[in-house]
């Protein structure tokens, strides 16, 4: 995974950029010349290429998720869950969804994954919401003597639990991709960042009735 991680940050990335500023000069400069068969070919052939770009960042962005026991300190996961709202302001506004959290604990852990941790789940909520109404999503916490449970609980469109144990997979969808769009990878990301924090990561829900996403995490690692 490393291998390839390497090799997708760097062969395989500058191949689209050139594909990327070629195609948009193209668009700027000869787009009246073509037939309205030849525009929809060029669109869908830059829609492609938007993909495989995004589909390498994820892949990319999970294969480098690992323990770093010297990056692990005290968190404020209050704070995290703020600089995960103010990074996807513009989500959250043009979504006009409401986030809010309040008395999340201070955790072990690294920060760098805790703010991904976050940020996906809101973006995931956001993402699937259901079409009449904005989203509403709770970020909340129950602390024990060793671990907190986080909740991120929204009123989107919810799924059904019979394929909870393959909705941590790699490029595993519930839904159809002209819908919902995305790699499929967003919650692997989500589940290896949990792992890595020797955590635990499951999720309630009901079709139509919104969903929970529930994480375990102890309060302190374990140095190796």
């Amino acid at each position: 995974m490393e291998q390839f991680a390497y090799i997708a940050s760097h062969d395989l990335q500058e191949p689209l950029r050139k594909i990327g500023f070629y195609a948009d000069y193209i668009k700027t400069n000869f787009r009246p010349a073509f037939t309205d068969k030849g525009a929809l070919f060029f669109d869908n052939m830059l829609d492609s290429a938007v993909k495989m770009k995004t589909l390498i960042t994820d892949i990319l962005s999970y294969s480098v998720i690992k323990k770093e026991t010297n990056s692990v300190k005290p968190v404020d996961l209050e704070k995290i869950a703020a600089i995960a709202v103010f990074d996807l302001e513009i989500a959250i506004r043009t979504s006009n969804a409401q986030v809010t959290f309040s008395d999340l604990p201070v955790i072990d852990g690294i920060e760098a994954q805790l703010i991904q941790l976050f940020e996906n789940l809101i973006s995931n909520s956001i993402k699937y919401a259901v079409d009449s109404a904005a989203p509403i999503i709770n970020i909340s916490a129950n602390t024990t003597a060793d671990s907190v449970h986080l909740f991120f609980t929204d009123n989107g469109i919810g799924f059904d639990t019979i394929y909870l144990d393959r909705l941590f997979n790699l490029f595993q969808r519930l839904h159809t991709k002209d819908k919902y769009g995305g790699t499929g990878i967003g919650l692997a990301i989500c589940k290896k960042i949990v792992t890595t924090h020797n955590g635990m990561i499951t999720a309630l829900s009901e079709p139509g009735k919104g969903a929970t996403f529930i994480i375990t995490l102890p309060l302190h690692q374990i140095k190796e």
